[in-house]
């Protein structure tokens, strides 16, 4: 899921150096900074050169998702096992999938919530018989190890606050209602532009360590408009896969992947 962050930073003073040096030293490193994104830290405080504080950003992306369900399995208590696409006809979406994120950052660190509806439904039409229902609120974390400028690369760590959900006929199989997942993000807005629009271009992916097994990885590319006092936006589109597997006792276990592609919108508060 991603920002785009300004570098900020102030070089330490020594004590023994005059008021007055010191005051055109840090006019000078602020000077420094605004030109230069690859200071270690983005800290800036405009209203005293004595003090700093990390840089707050925002930002609200809102994705529709044209899925399809690449491969999928049922294996029953019995141990017998059925293609959800062939035997049980689940290839079709009951509508597109959607993605709604906001996200606030704090210097190198970012909080992040999604709402994400994923549901599968069998060819046959809409209904409980045969479906897989991935729905609900997804909790992340970002901790940047790269800002320069306009870029961010770093790690991440999301929890998601719900379980699939697999129903065929009478028999339906839950997943664990939460699923943990570490990963990696970097995102890569360079400072060139034409008429203020750059290009944007973000990737991410994220692995199981815990509760319902989720693989999950994304990329995507866009035009981001310029920055204003009111913040600017982007448009985007890309292509995204993910990968479910959990299993309920005496029911059975489901293994699903599906991907597709994806146009998204975003605003940014910076």
């Amino acid at each position: 899921m991603p920002m785009t962050e300004s570098k900020r930073g102030c070089k330490r003073k020594s004590l023994i150096v005059v008021f007055s040096a010191m005051l055109i030293l840090i006019s000078s490193s602020q000077f420094v900074v605004i030109v230069n994104a690859q200071d270690p830290w983005p800290l800036e405080n405009p209203f005293s050169p004595l003090a700093s504080f990390p840089l707050l950003r925002g930002e609200a992306k809102f994705s529709l998702f044209i899925p399809t369900l690449q491969k999928g399995e049922f294996e029953d208590s019995n141990k017998e096992k059925r293609d959800l696409k062939s035997f049980y006809n689940i290839n079709v979406a009951d509508s597109l999938f959607t993605d709604v994120m906001v996200r606030f950052q704090l210097g190198r660190f970012s909080s992040r919530t999604h709402y994400e509806w994923r549901e599968f439904f069998s060819g046959n039409g809409p209904g409980p018989e045969r479906a897989i229902d991935f729905s609900g609120v997804r909790q992340g974390f970002d901790v940047d190890i790269f800002l320069g400028n306009k870029s961010r690369v770093g790690f991440n760590i999301d929890c998601s606050f719900y379980g699939p959900v697999f129903t065929v006929i009478n028999n339906r199989v839950t997943g664990q209602q939460h699923s943990w997942t570490t990963g990696i993000h970097g995102l890569y807005n360079p400072t060139w532009n034409i008429f203020g629009m750059s290009a944007i271009a973000e990737a991410w992916a994220r692995w199981p360590i815990g509760g319902t097994s989720v693989t999950d990885y994304q990329v995507s590319g866009g035009l981001k408009w310029p920055d204003t006092v009111l913040g600017s936006f982007s448009v985007q589109a890309g292509y995204r896969s993910t990968s479910v597997s959990f299993s309920e006792d005496s029911k059975g276990n489901v293994n699903a992947t599906w991907d597709g592609v994806f146009g998204s919108i975003s605003y940014y508060y910076q």
